[in-house]
This record gives C-alpha cells, structure tokens and sequence, in this order.
C-alpha cells in the first residue's frame, strides 16, 4: 500500500495543547494534505497524533514508535503538514525490533527536518536501526558538514553528501531524502541530489535493535523537529523526491500568509540578487520591523524560490541566510564576512618575487583579477557605513566565494583556515621571570610544598651535587636553610630550588649559554595527533617560531630566525651545522601548501631556499661529509597502507644546497626523523608492516648516508613501546636516547634509552628514564626496566617531547605541563629546571655549539643521471647460510629463495575508509599493499646464496622446498641502492642485521643468480587472476550450477563483503582485525582452506603478532588447499602444475584480493575538497614513482 494519513480531529483555524504526561501536545491543521507516492511504504509517521503518547505508523504495518528510554522531551509542535513531533535532550523514541527489513532490497527515507543544533555533537541521527555491520542510518554527521545514508551492501558502507550546518539551521523546514536502487546510493537536500555512490548489491540488514527516530539507541540524538517520516521498501526517483519537497513548500507558504503584509512592508526586488538583499535591508531598518520567526521563514522562502541558486552560493560562502542578512544590523556583518572571504581568495596569493616567478601566465591572469576584487573591498571599507546598504557588498563577496578553493572539510578534514599571524617576540623582564621559574616549582610540588618535600629536594640536591661535583658553597647554603626548616615554607621551598638550580647549570655538560628551537602551535584537523598525518602542510596552521635563547632561563635574550617579513607560517625540527654557524630547517610559508627546506645563518642573516614544490620536505639533517643532507619527504607520493588517509614520507638524500634530491629509502610508510649517530650512520625510525600487523610496527632503523645497508636498529619485533622517535646517540655512548610515543598520538610520550649491545627487541637493552609516565597506548608490558632505580617524580606531566641528551645522565627535554610543552634541563634521576616556556609549545631544542663530526661514510652507490632515473641498475644480494639463526628442523630443506616485493601505494581514495584503510582495498587478510611476484633463486647445498637484485623496491624473501611451496616467510624488507651489494645474516628476525664475513661458500664462487620469474611471467596477485581462473577450470563443474558439490561447498561467484567473492572469504576464514581470531566451533567445508597467517588476528598488544612464524606450520607447506589441489585425494584432482603454482603463490602471498591491474582500473577519487590538496589523489592515474631517482 502507498500511505494513510492520520484524520485529523483538529478543527480549522485552531489549536489544540494537550498535555500527556510530561509532554505538551500543540497540533495546528493542515492546509495541504502530503502527497501521495505511489511506492510501497515500510513505515511512514506523520506525528500527528492528538492524545497518545506514540507516533502511529500509517502505513499498515504496525511499527508505532514508543518512548524507549531517555529522560528527554516529545511535543507535539506546528510542522510541515499539521502537527510535527520536536525532539529535546537525551530521548530514544523507536519501534522495538523493528521495522523487519528482510527482503527489502531497495530503499528510500523522507522526512522533514527543523534543528536547532549540529555543533554540539557530532553526529545527529534522523533514523538508525543500529544492527551492527547490518545497520540503517540516515543523519547528520560531522556537526552537520555531513548528510549521510549508512546500509551493509557488500560490506557496511555510507554514503556521505556534504553540506553546510547554516542550510539547516536558518529556523527554517529542510528535506532530507536517501535512496538505494540496487546500484547507487543517493542522498537529496531541499530537492537536489546532493551526493551518491556507486555500490551494487543486495541489503544485509536487521536485527534485534530498535527502529530509532532521532537517536541510535538513545545517543546521538537529534535535537530539532521533524514531520513526515516515511520508509519505502523501493527507491524514489528525484521526480518523486523534487516532489516531495515541492508539496512541502507550498504547504508551509499558506502557514506563512499571514507575514506576508510584514514581508511587503519591505521586500524589495530588484533586478539582481544583490539588489534585492540591499534594497530589502535597507527599507527594513528604516521601517524598524520586528523580526518574528515567521517572518524570516516567509523571507526565506520567497528569496529562496526567486534567487535557488544565488541564495545556495550566498548561504554556502557566508553560512548565513540571506534573510538574516537583510535583518542584521549595521556594518559589521560585510566588514567581518566579505572581508573573510577576501583573505581567503588571496591566502595564497605570492608575496615575494621568488613566489612570482614560479607562477604560470593563468596564475598571474587569476591573481590580476582578485587583486581587482581586493581593491574593491578596500574601496568600500573606505566608504564606512555610507555604503552600508550598497549591492557592491554581495557581488565582492560572491566574487571572492567564487575564487575560494575550499579545502577537505567533510571527509577527512584537514586543518581549517587559520588567519595568518605570528605571536610577538619579546623577552621577559626579571619579574616575569622569575614568576615563570616560582610558577614551575609550584607545579613540581604539585602546588603544595610540604616539609616532607622540601626535605626530599634537600637530599635530591645533595645527590645532585655530589655527581656534579665542585659545589662547596651551593652545599653550604643548602645546609643552612636545612637547619632553619621547621614548618612548610614556600620562601623555603624557593630558596631550595634556587641553591638546586645553580647547581644544576653548574654540570660540565652543559656547556653553552644559546639553545634552538621552535615555538609552534599544535596542528588541526581530524585525528591531527596521528603519528604521521600531523605532520603534513594540509594539517599545519601558521604562528610557529625558530627562536635562539641566550640564556638558559625564562630571563634570557629572545631571537627570532624564522618567520621573516612578509611570512608566517609553520616549522618542524631543525638542526645545526657541525660549527654551529648554519641552521638548516623545514619551513611551510603561510600562503603556501607545502613545508620546504631552508638555510640560515645563526645570526639570522643569509636566507635561502633549497627546495620547493608541491611536496612536503620535513626535518632536515646535515651531513658529516658536508656536502649533503638527509631530509623526509613525500615526493615518493606514497600513502599509508592503513588509515587515516596521510600521505607517506620516507628518506631522502640531496646536495647541500637542495639540488639532485634521491630517494634514500624503499618503504612505502613513513620514516620519521632521521639523525647522524656517533659512528656516521643515520638512525631513524621507519614504520613497516610488511604481513604483520600494523599498529606496533615504528621500530628505530639505521642506514647509510647513501642509503645502503638498512638495518634494524630496534624493536622491529616489539610492541612496547609503541613508537620509538626522536633517537639521537648519547655523546660519547654507544647508546641511544629516544621518546617512546604512540601510534595515535605523536605528542604522547615517555624518555627512554637503547642499549643495542644488550638487544634488539624487548626488554633486551631498554630503559625509562621518565618512570612517571607509561609507553603511551601500548602501556608498559610485562616488565618496565627503569633506567634510574633513584628517579623520583616532580609534579604531573602528560607527556615528554624531543629529548636532546647531552651525556648519559642529562639532557634538554620538552615536557607537557597542563596542556602546553614547556622546555626543561633534565636528568635521569628525574630532576628538572626550566628553562623557557613558549607561547605555544617548545619543541625540537638543540645546543647552540659546535659538535664533533662523526666519521664519513663512503658513498658506495652508482647514482642514476636524470637520463638513467626510469632505469636505475640494480644490486647484489648474498647470504653465506639461509638457516642462520633458524630453527635446526628446516635446516636443508630450502631449495629456492622467492623473492616478492609490496609495490608503493601511490594511490589512495583518500576522502574515506573502507575496512582500515584508506582503499582500495586489496586484502581482507591485513592491510596490504598490492604483491608483485619477482620470481625465485637457487640455495646451493650449503644454504648459501646470490642473486641480483632490483634497487629501490622493498624486497621480501620465503624460503621454499622442491615444490615451492613456503617453509618459512620473512616478516620485514630488506632494499639495495644502485650498485650495492649487501648480506643478509639468515631469513628470520635477525635477517637485517650485519652478518659476518663469509668464508668460501658455493653461492659465492659463481655469478650471482639472475631472478627467474614464473612461467607466465613477473606480476602482481590477485583472486581474479590467480585463484577463480584455476577454481572455474577445475572446480566450477561440481561446485557451481547444477553440480553435486555445491550443496557443500558453494565456490558460484557472488560478491560478499567489500564486492569480495563469497568464495575468497570462505578460503580465508573471515580474517579478523586487531582481535584474536577465533574460528566458528562448526565451520562449514573449505572454511580457512588457505591457511595463510592470521596477520591482524591477534590482539593489538599480543607480541607473538610480530614474531617470526615457526617454520613449516602455516602458508602452502601446510595450506589445506593445496593438499588438496595437488595430492590427488579429492576426486583424484591433481592440478597442472602453473595452475597449482597460482594457488601455491596466492596462499604464500597472504591471500591478497586485488593487484595493480584490478586496482588501477579503479577510477580517480572525486570529493569534497580535491582541488584544494596540494597533491591531487588518484587511483587510476597514479603516478609510478622510479627510485632513487633523482625526484626533484
């Protein structure tokens, strides 16, 4: 049936306030019955009801909605059609169980809409049936930058239409309509489509939760009114939405009749749409009129029917309706709005003659015409409120609006426009000083020094002192105070921390009087903490400072470097020249997208640029041969594999003066802040999970200047801590200090010190210094070894930032102290003196002095000329014994070494998240990158082995039998630069170790082995290609149509989860993510048949995630598939053997679902802020990026 509507038991022309309950009841009549659509309705509630306390369903089907739970309000208010129902604060109104959805195969929701707030929360439901991955959802998200129709079709996925929270919150009715036609997913606002996707299928929904109106379950919940809510078992054309919304306008333009002589009194039209909003507004302040919500209502409807979609562009550019235009009073409103939208058009407008030059004849034709429009700004700002009511306001402001590339807002939401400033610099008088020091003692004192603490610093300045040494008269002083303490004092206490901070300043080590660093604002936008999306230009906002203190103290000499006139802008981590007379640093000018890198003198003179373009180049490093430099960059154009979606910055290598830039490093994850160890090479911290989970997986790394010989530092088998970062050697130590971050978190953190000498994963060889504060998000493990049995704390610190340590005992850290880092000269003890708190916080502080220069590294690579960059030449890769280090029962079973490589993901949908990754999606097995099969090796008798090898691609090694099937699988990458030759010691987790001189093995007395590829040649897995192929020739007839098997095992291709073949999931048992796998107690035939590793099937802190797999226990060797493709035992079927090759290298690959081919027939992403990003996602035109390169 289509639809009853309710009778109404309302008489014309007036109003009837029940009160129920606690609810009040207003109903008003209905001048225009709601049309009628000739479509199946599944519910349809009018709220019109007089006397219950329910919303009846017309439909037929009985789903009435009944207050559930909640303390919040249900009244009846004046709505689209007669009565409407208004939601307030915590309510859950909804249909117990229901409505059934089984079998509902297309859909549709409609409903009138009037809230009154987005803001507060992030999510507002219109209706939600919260079934798990089996969900329905219709609401406002995102604080209403989002309308969004949530349904499981292959997979639960939404459909997010973008929006602006002022096209629904000008007090005003709205429609809101979403349908699903068996092919795409459309979401409507006002009668226009206003987003859709692509996604064929069948619904997968229902369940046992309730059918809730305006909350999910309770939470969530909308605050506003609504009227009309109808649910069809079919999808509505836009016919039926355009009229849906039609009906509802001119039923709400008879409620407005009565405003109209109002409305009269000063509506004026005028040819244009400007015309019309001045000439309005300025009768309406001269006529004094008094503007009631149904006049602004009756405004806004015959603006909005005369001007659609000047009204559309005002309300988005302004997020204001014209119609409060028109009542606002005075000025104000052009002067803060247009004048907004005028900075905006011009946040990017060049400022230097450099940034002239690098612009194109239509940029310098594009900045010709909004310097036209700046000007006539200027000149009606100049006319004061004398031109208040010109129309002139509204062309520049639509002018300006037309010329603003908006950035990503709705999906994914990267930091908002920030006006560009930069916080004045200054130093402190010797009373703010000195209140700043009293401030920080306090706080180390928790407020509150009691006599028991001034006696335990007592005792810590003691022990202090005596490690320091030569501090006679501090100790003297010190004593005297002791004798005199007899009650808690705070002169005392300060007195204390005075004769303690002399002597702290009085170490050898710290040996200089000047320290650099940066003052910087946190970033902004969605999950701006993340490990490496907080780092990116798109997440920056101006007001950051490279400053130079003289002075180690809140009263020292304030110097800013960095911004210079006519820039502000935003910084990471800088470094010093050897002699400490150069500062190189990575800079993002404010009307620029992207951070580059520059030189400068300490003195503040000899600017200069090194890099430039569209990508970020980030914390810069010298080098000790003085001639080059080492930096992160995203010119690889690599995204992470997971999510949220970030662009990937990984290891380069450039001239001094930023010319002839390499890519250094072969990961497709980030490498974060690389530094020159005491020995020459370059510690780092690199992000990689190549098939194994990816939440543990940023351990330390060091290589070569040159980018030879990657190898595990640290912690690439832990997960405590989480994250290691910000590694630098301690002076004269074989030791490294590092922070001990999070994942999600980069500005959480814990001081910790490496001993590679004692280990390579945990506990072996790791300490906390900074006791007080857990590893961030891992926690601490089963043990926490801490480095100073004497720590103590001193006060409450959120977290710790960027050690710089100056010996084994001391060092310069940034602490989070009440929400803002601060600066600090700490010790391992837990001692701490301040020594400058910022404007925002102190990051990255390095000693102003020269440093001894580590040794140089000879370059050992054959760099590719820019004629030879697409062909670079490759390197040699030897082991002297595959089995080193491996358990004894695989020891002369390898006969081949397999040789894979995990392409870059240079593309991405970026804009949204399907299945932990930022898409496409390859694998339900982990988040994987597309797997291209290089081929296979010999392994001489002796377990030796040599090959040559391509340069500048990750590589990945399984040592296979005579059949090729996997013995045992490597768990990280190894890489080679051009010319290189490097060893491995043995394929385990020792793999990237240095191995020790080789004496005369077999391997190594021919010619390295060249790769020998499949038969049908080197490509990248897939289902498509490699198992549905083989299941159709060989399975299909049993197991698909008529055949006897099928009742068993169903292999017909049908999509399931994700548009993955219902068969693949079968295979792969329905891998788990970040949970422990746990396999159904009956599982139906073929269940998990692939036995390849359970990747993400383990806790998130579960270590054995991470370790080595015993060998011979999982992938082909044991693949219950390939048993059966091959022995016979099934049907007698024995597979040819390339066709059981294919299934042997789709088990080994850890079952990935799409290769480079199926991805890139995906098309290029389309969404809300694209043309905004520096650089423009694609899938089907992404680049293929050659390293080393050069990339510049």
């Amino acid at each position: 049936m289509s639809q009853i509507r309710p009778i109404r038991l309302i008489r014309p022309m007036c109003a009837v306030v029940l009160v129920i309950g606690a609810s009040v009841i207003a109903a008003t009549p209905a001048a225009i019955e709601p049309p009628a659509i000739g479509k199946p309705l599944l519910a349809y509630w009018a709220f019109d009801e007089d006397s219950e306390g329910v919303a009846r369903d017309s439909s037929g089907n009985g789903y009435d909605a009944v207050p559930l739970a909640g303390q919040g309000r249900f009244q009846r208010v004046e709505g689209v059609y007669g009565a409407a129902i208004s939601l307030s604060g915590h309510h859950m109104l909804g249909v117990p169980a229901k409505p059934d959805f089984a079998g509902v195969q297309k859909l549709s929701l409609s409903v009138w809409v009037l809230p009154v707030t987005l803001d507060k929360e992030r999510y507002r439901e219109i209706f939600r049936k919260e079934d798990g991955d089996q969900r329905v959802l219709f609401s406002f998200q995102e604080h209403g930058r989002v309308l969004s129709l949530g349904l499981n079709v292959g997979g639960y996925i939404e459909c997010d239409a973008p929006m602006k929270p002022a096209q629904v919150l000008d007090g005003a009715w709205h429609h809101a309509a979403a349908t699903f036609d068996g092919r795409t997913m459309r979401v409507y606002l006002d009668g226009k489509e206003i987003g859709s996707l692509e996604r064929s299928g069948t619904i997968a929904a229902g369940g046992s939760a309730p059918g809730c109106i305006g909350s999910s379950s309770g939470g969530e919940c909308f605050q506003g009114a609504m009227d009309d809510l109808r649910l069809y078992k079919d999808a509505l054309t836009a016919d039926e939405v355009a009229t849906l919304y039609g009906s509802g306008l001119k039923a709400q333009e008879k409620f407005h009749r009565d405003a109209e002589a109002d409305l009269q009194a000063f509506f004026t039209a005028g040819k244009s749409f400007a015309e019309t909003l001045t000439a309005s507004r300025r009768r309406f302040a001269e006529k004094s009129i008094l503007a009631t919500p149904k006049l602004l209502a009756a405004l806004r409807l015959r603006l909005k029917a005369a001007f659609p979609d000047d009204f559309d562009r005002f309300l988005s550019a302004t997020a204001i309706s014209p119609a409060d235009y028109i009542v606002a009073k005075g000025n104000s409103f052009n002067l803060r709005e247009v004048g907004r939208l005028v900075e905006m058009m011009a946040e990017y407008k060049p400022l230097t003659e450099a940034q002239w030059k690098r612009q194109s004849p239509d940029d310098l034709a594009r900045w010709r015409e909004v310097e036209a429009i700046e000007k006539r700004f200027q000149a009606l700002k100049a006319q004061g409120d004398a031109a208040a009511f010109s129309p002139d306001w509204i062309d520049v402001m639509l002018e300006a609006a037309r010329r603003v590339t908006l950035r990503p807002y709705v999906q994914e939401a990267v930091a908002p426009y920030v006006k560009p400033s930069t916080p004045e610099t200054r130093s402190l008088t010797a009373d703010e000083a000195r209140q700043a020091l009293e401030r920080d003692w306090l706080h180390q004192a928790d407020n509150n020094p009691t006599l028991e603490r001034i006696r335990s610093e007592i005792a810590w300045t003691r022990a202090m002192a005596a490690r320091i040494g030569n501090c006679g008269s501090e100790l003297a002083e010190l004593g005297a105070v002791e004798r005199q303490l007899a009650a808690p004092s705070r002169e005392a206490y300060f007195k204390v921390r005075e004769i303690k901070r002399r002597i702290a300043f009085k170490n050898p080590v710290v040996d200089f009087t000047k320290v650099l660093f940066v003052d910087m604002p946190f970033p902004q936008g969605s999950e701006w903490p993340h490990e490496t999306r907080h780092r990116l230009g798109y997440m920056a906002v101006p007001g950051g400072r490279l400053l130079i203190l003289d002075g180690l103290s809140p009263d020292g000499k304030l110097t800013q470097l960095m911004p210079q006139p006519p820039f502000h802008g935003s910084f990471w981590r800088p470094d010093l020249s050897f002699d400490a007379k150069t500062i190189l640093f990575c800079f993002k000018p404010h009307n620029e997208k992207s951070f580059h890198l520059y030189e400068i003198n300490v003195d503040g003179t000899g600017l200069r640029q090194l890099t430039d373009g569209p990508y970020d180049d980030l914390d810069p490093i010298y080098l000790p041969d003085g001639e080059h430099i080492i930096f992160s960059t995203t010119r690889g154009h690599t995204y992470v594999r997971c999510m949220p979606p970030t662009n990937a910055y990984v290891l380069a290598r450039a001239d001094r003066n930023g010319r002839n830039i390499y890519l250094i490093s072969a990961g497709n994850e980030p490498d974060y802040l690389p530094s020159v160890m005491n020995d020459g090479r370059i510690i780092y911290t690199r992000w990689e999970y190549t098939d194994k989970p990816l939440w543990r997986a940023q351990g330390l790394w060091t290589v070569n200047p040159d980018g030879t010989h990657p190898s595990t530092f640290w912690g690439n088998q832990s997960v405590w801590p989480d994250l290691l970062k910000d590694a630098r050697s301690i002076p004269g130590s074989r030791r490294v200090m590092f922070t001990g971050s999070a994942h999600h978190n980069w500005f959480s953190g814990s001081v910790g010190i490496i001993d590679q000498g004692h280990g390579f994963n945990f506990p072996a060889g790791l300490t906390k210094v900074t006791a007080d504060v857990a590893w961030p998000e891992s926690g601490n493990g089963p043990v926490d070894p801490v480095e100073s049995p004497s720590y103590h704390r001193s006060g409450s610190y959120a977290a710790y930032y960027s050690p710089y340590p100056l010996s084994e005992r001391d060092f310069l850290v940034s602490a989070n102290r009440g929400g803002k880092f601060v600066l600090y000269l700490m010790d391992t003890d837990g001692n701490r003196e301040l020594i400058y708190e910022g404007v925002n916080n102190i990051f990255h502080a390095i000693p102003v002095k020269p440093r001894l220069r580590p040794p140089v590294i000879n370059d050992r690579v054959e760099w590719p000329t820019r004629e030879e960059r697409l062909t670079p030449k490759g390197g040699v890769i030897y082991s002297g014994d595959v089995y080193e280090g491996a358990p004894q029962e695989l020891r002369g079973k390898a006969r081949f070494l397999r040789v894979l490589t995990i392409e870059h993901k240079t593309y991405t949908y970026w804009h949204k998240r399907p299945y932990l990754s930022t898409g496409p999606v390859v694998s339900a097995v982990q988040s994987e990158g597309v797997k291209r099969i290089l081929g296979t090796v010999p392994i001489e008798g002796d377990g030796s082995v040599s090959f040559h090898a391509p340069s500048g691609i990750p590589l990945h090694f399984q040592l296979l039998d005579e059949r090729q099937r996997a013995l045992q699988t490597m768990r990280s990458f190894v890489n080679v630069m051009p010319g290189e030759r490097r060893g491995c010691l043995g394929c385990h987790e020792l793999h990237s170790v240095t191995p020790e001189p080789y004496a005369k093995t077999a391997a190594i007395q021919h010619e390295p082995s060249n790769i020998t590829p499949p038969p049908w040649g080197s490509d990248t897995v897939s289902w498509d290609r490699y198992v549905r192929p083989v299941l159709d020739r060989h399975c299909a007839k049993c197991h698909t149509g008529d055949g006897k098997g099928r009742a068993k095992v169903d292999m017909t291709p049908r999509p399931g989860a994700l548009g993955f073949d219902e068969t693949y999931w079968l295979f792969t048992g329905r891998p788990s993510w970040g949970a422990p796998y746990v396999p159904p107690k009956s599982p139906p035939p073929g269940f998990g048949f692939a036995d390849m590793l359970m990747v993400e099937g383990y806790d998130q802190r579960d270590p054995r995630a991470y370790e080595t797999p015993p060998p011979m226990t999982k992938l082909s060797y044991k693949s219950r598939l390939i048993e059966l493709a091959s022995s016979g035992k099934h049907n007698d079927v024995r597979l040819p053997p390339d066709d059981l090759l294919r299934l042997i290298l789709w088990v080994d690959a850890m079952c990935p679902y799409l290769g480079d081919e199926e991805v890139r027939a995906i098309d290029d992403p389309v969404f809300q802020g694209i043309d905004w990003l520096a650089i423009r996602p694609r899938i089907k035109t992404a680049p293929r990026i050659t390293r080393p390169g050069p990339v510049d």
